[in-house]
């Protein structure tokens, strides 16, 4: 399986769109800083004192306070005097103290009835802050981003940027992940049973939303810690909980960022886990519903806040709580993801609050919450995946083969819903032979040749076995191999070299793999991804990347399609060596001339069934077996003498 799981990794990694997304996500993360956003330390700073202190002069001198008592004049004298200390200093810490010597006085005057506006938690926790900021070495307030130290800047800046965006690079890992195991390609024919492959991908799909998480944050450290150095670990964040403004909670930025990374990561794996389990489960022709539901389902809570707030055009102010949604809230994942900045905690200066729609939420319950979810539906994905396989061994089971070498086809029938495609199909490959398979366009070549791997869904009835075992088992890939006409095998943005050792890694046989390389003439591009390469290299390479799997039963869909002559030719060869050695093959082609040159026998497709047809000198070539059974090929451009075609 770690075979496996490497395959997967290099499969995805090399994939473009995903650095492309994870690179959108640096830039937004870390545009704050470059830009000089202002942060909300402006409300605690010395420009917004400096208003204050004008205005309590401006209040003294109009004779707002003459008929106040006399204790209470004094009091407003010693607050203007801490106000114009604090106004006048260049120390930072001596700033702190005297902010914090005001909201003491501002707080015992709320108790006593004497100030209205704030709330006592609000005032509590400025208090707070400012004292806890005055024992600091670095007692700055940082009013824009670009004055912030690196943990200072992730601690406050990592809400800015939407969760949606925070897990988009884990939900396209998981599109990529199911488009790499998905149809025809190599990965989706791996020798490894059913339930061993998807636990592989689980566990890569979890490494890689690490990964990814870690990558989206790292500029958000390295620039501003190389601008303004790393920051104090201690520095003070204080928030105030809950709506109804329940309790003060004293945080530091040195606590905030890890717990905000775990979010982070919680999130993340949910998404990506919750991603490949729908696609585990949906057709795969309508697998772009499983990343569209998780994005929707990560966008919903902002959608849920503009309705709540009636900011949408055309949409009432709504409020969908009940008694029962509270309940069920601190279980309900969207909890989570709507409140994640919050349930993590945030340097955020003003108001210093952290609106949690539910004090229930914490961030240990949010691991149990997310991941729970997560793995229940790759629960119900493991189901599926179970159910599909038992269904095709029930098939094969009604029709067991004997353990004996060949490839033996029983009864297949073959549709598309109602539509029958082929009816009770049957035929024998034994080893060491080559085997020809012809008919006109649609009717069924393709189709046939993927259910006799497994690859498809239509195979309703019938069974397939290599050497007595079942085509479910994974034993049966180890075996079998299947090679599409359009270079279905092959992943665009990996190297030759790179499928070749994949080829090599995943299949059991030992095949001298550098002696294939130079006699296809790969040598010269193997380092070239497959995306370079014209229509003839990527089939020439497909088909060596099947000889090097070392299979005893090769499945092969117009191999000759897109090749020169010589490679015709050198593919025939190599055909014919591999036969000798005990290799089946059954191709499908439309160049009768080949056939001829490489069959033992045909097989064809007419009205719906499977036929044998000899090739010998009684039934002629392969020709002449499709002259018969199709009618003569028509001819264009030549006339007869009365100038009729």
């Amino acid at each position: 399986m770690l075979r496996y799981m490497q395959a997967l990794v290099k499969v995805m990694v090399k994939n473009p769109v995903l650095w492309l997304v994870i690179l959108v996500c640096q830039l937004m993360l870390a545009a704050p800083f470059i830009k000089g956003d202002d942060t909300m330390g402006y409300f605690l700073g010395a420009e917004q004192l400096d208003t204050a202190l004008r205005e309590r002069r401006k209040s003294i001198e109009e004779g707002a306070y003459d008929s106040a008592p006399p204790e209470f004049r004094e009091q407003m004298k010693e607050e203007l005097s801490l106000m114009t200390r604090a106004s006048l200093t260049d120390d930072p810490a001596e700033y702190a103290r005297l902010r914090a010597q005001l909201l003491a006085s501002d707080l015992e005057s709320f108790r006593a009835g004497n100030l209205i506006g704030p709330t006592e938690k609000s005032l509590e926790s400025e208090y707070q802050f400012f004292t806890l900021l005055s024992q600091q070495e670095d007692s700055r307030i940082f009013e824009t981003y670009r004055e912030a130290p690196a943990l200072f800047y992730f601690a406050a800046a990592y809400s800015s940027l939407p969760l949606l965006m925070w897990v988009l690079p884990s939900v396209v890992l998981a599109v990529l992940l199911n488009r790499s195991v998905s149809g025809r390609c190599l990965l989706a024919q791996a020798p490894l049973g059913c339930f061993t492959a998807m636990a592989g991908q689980i566990l890569v799909l979890s490494v890689l939303s690490v990964g990814a998480i870690i990558l989206i944050a790292l500029p958000s450290f390295i620039i501003p810690m190389l601008v303004n150095g790393f920051g104090e670990a201690s520095y003070p964040v204080v928030n105030v909980l809950g709506e109804a403004q329940t309790a003060v909670r004293e945080w530091s930025v040195g606590e905030i960022v890890p717990r905000a990374l775990l979010m982070l990561l919680l999130a993340a794996m949910f998404s990506t886990l919750l991603t490949h389990a729908i696609a585990r489960v949906v057709p795969r022709r309508i697998l772009f519903v499983a990343p569209v539901t998780v994005c929707l389902l990560l966008a919903w809570p902002m959608v849920e806040a503009y309705m709540a707030m009636g900011s949408l055009p055309g949409v009432e102010s709504v409020n969908n709580e009940s008694a029962m949604l509270e309940v069920i809230a601190p279980y309900n994942p969207l909890s989570y993801l709507n409140d994640f900045m919050d349930v993590a905690g945030r340097a955020n200066y003003w108001p210093n609050q952290v609106q949690l729609n539910d004090e229930r939420l914490t961030l240990g319950l949010a691991a149990v919450v997310l991941l729970g979810w997560a793995f229940v539906a790759l629960a119900i994905a493991f189901g599926a995946v179970a159910v599909r396989g038992r269904a095709l061994a029930r098939k094969d089971a009604h029709r067991p083969a004997s353990s004996g070498s060949g490839m033996v086809v029983q009864g297949v029938l073959l549709s598309y819903g109602t539509h029958v495609v082929i009816d009770n199909a049957s035929c024998e490959l034994p080893p060491g032979t080559i085997t020809g398979l012809i008919a006109p366009n649609g009717k069924g070549k393709t189709t046939l040749l993927e259910a006799m791997v497994a690859l498809s869904g239509t195979r309703r009835a019938g069974s397939v076995h290599a050497n007595g075992i079942a085509s479910a088992q994974a034993a049966f890939r180890r075996l079998v191999l299947y090679v599409p006409c359009d270079a279905g095998l092959l992943y665009p943005n990996l190297s030759a070299a790179d499928h070749i050792k994949l080829a090599a890694a995943l299949w059991p046989d030992k095949v001298d793999t550098r002696k294939l390389i130079e006699l296809c003439g790969l040598t010269g591009y193997l380092n070239k991804p497959v995306r370079a390469y014209s229509s003839g290299m990527k089939q020439q390479l497909a088909l060596a990347v099947a000889y090097c799997t070392g299979v005893r039963y090769l499945v092969l869909d117009e191999p000759m399609n897109a090749l020169d002559p010589g490679n015709v030719a050198l593919n025939t060869y190599i055909m014919k060596r591999l036969a000798l050695q005990g290799m089946s093959i059954l191709l499908s082609s439309h160049i009768l001339s080949n056939l001829d040159e490489l069959c033992d026998t045909m097989l064809a497709i007419k009205d719906g069934s499977l036929i044998r047809a000899a090739l010998d000198a009684e039934s002629g070539g392969a020709r002449e077996v499709y002259e018969r059974l199709f009618g003569m090929p028509r001819t264009y451009g030549s006339e007869g003498k009365d100038g009729t075609p």
